[in-house]
């Protein structure tokens, strides 16, 4: 029986991304690194999960925390 995959969407992919640079950017300090995109709620998505429980002040980032 052959299992298959299942594919990351764009979503994923971006988020994914966002995680690998700042990882890299955090671990080795100096060292340049560009994110996918940048938006702060690409950083959020790459950082927060479902089980995670956050508290934001601003408001114009409450909606992409939550």
């Amino acid at each position: 029986m052959v299992q298959t995959r299942p594919q990351p969407s764009d979503i994923d992919t971006l988020a994914n991304a966002s995680f690998s640079a700042l990882l890299i950017a955090l671990s080795r300090p100096g060292q340049i690194q560009t994110l996918p995109t940048a938006v702060e709620a690409r950083i959020i998505a790459a950082l927060l999960d479902r089980e995670c429980h956050v508290a934001c002040a601003d408001p114009r980032l409450l909606p992409q925390v939550m």
